[in-house]
């Protein structure tokens, strides 16, 4: 029987991150709760507020405390130590970056994530199959949200003749596509569950409209990630993960036949009324991002330039290296790198070899969410994004939530309350650091922005990604 503290808290953080999809993906909502900010910062600030609610009710949860102390304890000696020398790491290299403040920003966020990461495999440790029925209930909400939002402004350019432009509440499709790059796999779970065939229908409506904007212009990246994830899935897993993958395949193929539909005939008979935004310059662009950063790693290869600090020497392509992997070691230095590479190698290998055991269609699904957002971030900044950097959480937190479900826990000791110190620190930093941030945000990009007016924004942390200008 789970305490009335532990049923509050878990309904509370629910709430909160089905609250957030729908609010940060809709103008609207976010325009209305935010009037004074860009709809970009206000994904950060509502990602922030998600964060730190959670953390604190985390904190003041006497079960979900424990079961948080006895997961980190389970994992292995070098694990804790390398999140340790991580967090050290990134401490020293912001302490030595040109703007600490903005460096310990991104350092205190990064924290703040890795534990609520852990946070949301506590709920799973406790839920078990409970916490899937509500993850997928939270994904259908607020992306049938988003799907009847995305909708109405279509129907709306079309009897209007107006230019259907963009993906609505994104700033542009590479931010959008990293919301998809998390989520497309996931809405096929309960395809393979016990439910009504009016349930079913609807599930296969919702994932078919939502795969129909797999296809949307300029999202390359995440087309080819898809493309590798699958064929990665089949090697890893075979046989098993053949009819998962079919599924995949044939919602890829059923979407795209509906996205010709509603965007190429559509667009043909309204005169070229409905066009996506593209950016075809964008492989050149990644090329040279990618070469300026190894030049900063050959300039500073053990401690990056700092967190958040790519942003703080001018370049005429982005904010970012738009590959996730490069933005860690140019940022963080090498030794943090090789420490995240050798955190991820072994609990990719440990996961592979439980996948296997375990033959859970659920299992390839989520999976196939990682691999492709892993493969996402060779060539896009979905390790950076407010939106990604949730779903991110969630996606791997439900992923370890399930592994420790079928392994051993491990008691922690006393000595394990020095987490909270860490916890709670990150969170007060976040506390101290942001007020000063958003009192002047949105009067700082305006500026900016009059002061190169043929420039767009380029966005990292905030929506102008340049640190170095006041």
């Amino acid at each position: 029987m789970k305490s009335s503290a532990t049923l509050f808290s878990s309904v509370c953080i629910a709430a909160l991150l089905c609250l957030y999809f729908i609010i940060a993906t809709n103008y609207y909502f976010s325009l209305g709760l935010l009037p004074q900010f860009f709809p970009y910062d206000s994904k950060r600030i509502l990602e922030l507020f998600v964060l730190m609610a959670g953390l604190l009710l985390l904190m003041l949860t006497p079960e979900l405390r424990r079961c948080y102390l006895d997961l980190f304890f389970s994992l292995p000696l070098f694990i804790r130590l390398s999140c340790l020398g991580i967090l050290c790491l990134g401490l020293i290299s912001s302490g030595l970056a040109p703007l600490p403040k903005m460096a310990l920003m991104e350092v205190a966020t990064f924290a703040c994530l890795f534990f609520f990461t852990f946070l949301i495999a506590c709920l799973r440790l406790i839920w078990q199959e409970n916490f899937d029925l509500w993850a997928l209930r939270l994904f259908f909400a607020a992306i049938t949200c988003y799907i009847v939002y995305f909708f109405w402004i279509y129907i709306i350019s079309i009897l209007l003749k107006n230019a259907f432009t963009q993906i609505p509440g994104f700033m542009n499709i590479r931010v959008f596509a990293h919301y998809l790059a998390w989520t497309l796999p996931i809405l096929l779970i309960p395809l393979f569950s016990k439910n009504s065939r009016a349930m079913l229908i609807f599930v296969a409506l919702i994932a078919l409209l939502w795969w129909s904007l797999f296809w949307v212009e300029s999202a390359k990246a995440l087309l080819l990630a898809y493309g590798a994830a699958v064929m990665i899935s089949l090697v890893l897993f075979k046989k098993p993960a053949i009819k998962p993958m079919l599924v995949c395949c044939t919602f890829a193929f059923a979407g795209f036949i509906l996205y010709s539909l509603y965007f190429l005939l559509i667009q043909h008979f309204l005169h070229g009324t409905i066009a996506l935004n593209t950016m075809h310059d964008s492989v050149d662009v990644r090329w040279k991002l990618w070469k300026l950063s190894w030049h900063y790693i050959q300039l500073h290869p053990w401690l990056g330039l700092g967190p958040l600090h790519f942003g703080y020497y001018t370049n005429p392509w982005a904010s970012g290296p738009s590959n996730g992997y490069l933005s860690i070691a140019t940022q963080w230095g090498i030794p943090t790198f090789l420490l995240c590479l050798m955190i991820g190698v072994y609990s990719l290998r440990k996961w592979i070899r439980f996948v296997k055991k375990q033959d859970q269609v659920q299992l390839y699904f989520l999976s196939l969410s990682l691999f492709g957002a892993l493969f996402d971030m060779l060539a896009s900044g979905i390790l950076n994004t407010p939106i990604s950097q949730l779903l991110m959480v969630i996606v791997i937190g439900w992923m370890l939530g399930i592994y420790f479900g079928k392994t051993k826990i491990i008691k922690a000791s006393i000595y394990a309350n020095f987490l909270w110190l860490i916890c709670l620190s990150a969170v007060c930093a976040l506390i101290w650091l942001l007020p000063p941030q958003l009192s002047t945000l949105t009067q700082r990009e305006v500026a900016w922005h009059y002061r190169h007016p043929q420039a767009i924004y380029f966005p990292t942390y905030w929506l102008q990604g340049w640190i170095n200008e006041p």
